[in-house]
């Protein structure tokens, strides 16, 4: 109430006059205004925790396809798709992450990948996303036997499941996955670069 005091005394500088009743309805109004002012910081507190959440998530998924040597939207669309085909999300990413890994740190390593019939390049000599690269394994290991394409595809980082899901094909899922977000018009790649500077 030492609050109420001073804006009583202040007021009644000002020449206001303050009875009983008055005092009491402008002490209620300033509890209103008080609650209705902590209900607004709690609000945007959890507002400003939901877009943290979300930044510190796409942060992640910058930091994760840098090291894929992919795209953001390359690395989950080529996730989704495996998911979808009987892998685990999270394992594709990794198996991605050592992709890229194999690249950048075997002198062989884009040899390796073009004997079995994979461009690691394009027409322009720049390195191709590491999701289209993976994508293009997994339709080459599949005519190989079982054995071969497991040695194969362990040697360059890739764990069994997301191989055996490779094998059965991604299909269009990843394409279906792109979709979604162009129709919602979000860049992922955007996204993620955004969120590393909110973090």
């Amino acid at each position: 109430m030492a609050d109420g005091g001073i804006i009583k005394e202040f007021l009644v500088r000002l020449g206001w006059k303050i009875d009983k009743s008055s005092q009491r309805g402008f002490e209620a109004a300033l509890d209103d205004s008080k609650r209705a002012a902590l209900a607004l910081t709690a609000t945007l507190t959890g507002v400003v925790a939901a877009v943290a959440k979300v930044a510190q998530s796409y942060e992640q998924l910058e930091y994760a396809s840098q090291r894929a040597q992919s795209t953001v939207a390359g690395m989950q669309k080529f996730a989704f798709a495996i998911s979808e085909m009987g892998g685990n999300a999270d394992a594709a990413r990794g198996s991605l992450q050592a992709m890229g890994n194999f690249i950048r740190s075997n002198p062989g390593g884009e040899g390796f990948i073009q004997r079995l019939g994979v461009q690691t390049r394009d027409a322009n000599g720049a390195m191709r996303d590491t999701s289209d690269i993976m994508t293009d394994i997994g339709k080459q290991v599949r005519g190989m036997p079982y054995w071969r394409a497991k040695n194969t595809t362990a040697f360059m980082g890739i764990d069994e499941n997301t191989l055996q899901a490779m094998i059965r094909g991604v299909g269009d899922f990843g394409n279906e996955y792109s979709d979604i977000y162009k129709r919602v018009g979000v860049n992922q790649d955007q996204a993620a670069r955004s969120s590393t500077k909110f973090m």
